[in-house]
């Protein structure tokens, strides 16, 4: 993962990054996302919020907006809760969970 820009916002308390990575050719999850940046700008998951991932049109390259806060208390006073329900480790990997389950039932059944 490579950050394409960093600018420090002190009023809100947090970090404006706009990071470029590389898909396998599938969509690039948030939870996979969040754990890369987590790990480069060294704080915890819940610090990291996603705003957007979109893949650049003819390539593998994915480009990311995100914020990273100083304080997770900041986050519930900044963003909205559809934001935050979003970057929810738990809720994203419920939607995942559905989606396999939904791609298994519509799977053909084999006689």
């Amino acid at each position: 993962m490579e950050s394409i820009s960093e600018t420090e916002n002190k009023l809100l308390g947090r970090k404006q990054v706009i990071a470029k990575t590389t898909s396998d050719g599938s969509t690039v999850s948030r939870v996979k996302v969040r754990k890369e940046l987590s790990k480069k700008f060294k704080v915890d998951e819940g610090q990291v919020i996603i705003n957007s991932i979109k893949s650049i049109f003819g390539s593998l390259d994915v480009k990311v907006d995100c914020d990273i806060y100083e304080k997770k208390d900041n986050i519930a006073k900044v963003e909205s809760k559809y934001i935050i329900a979003r970057n929810t480790t738990a809720a994203v990997e419920e939607v995942e969970e559905t989606k396999d389950a939904q791609a298994k039932s519509e799977a053909p059944k084999e006689a």
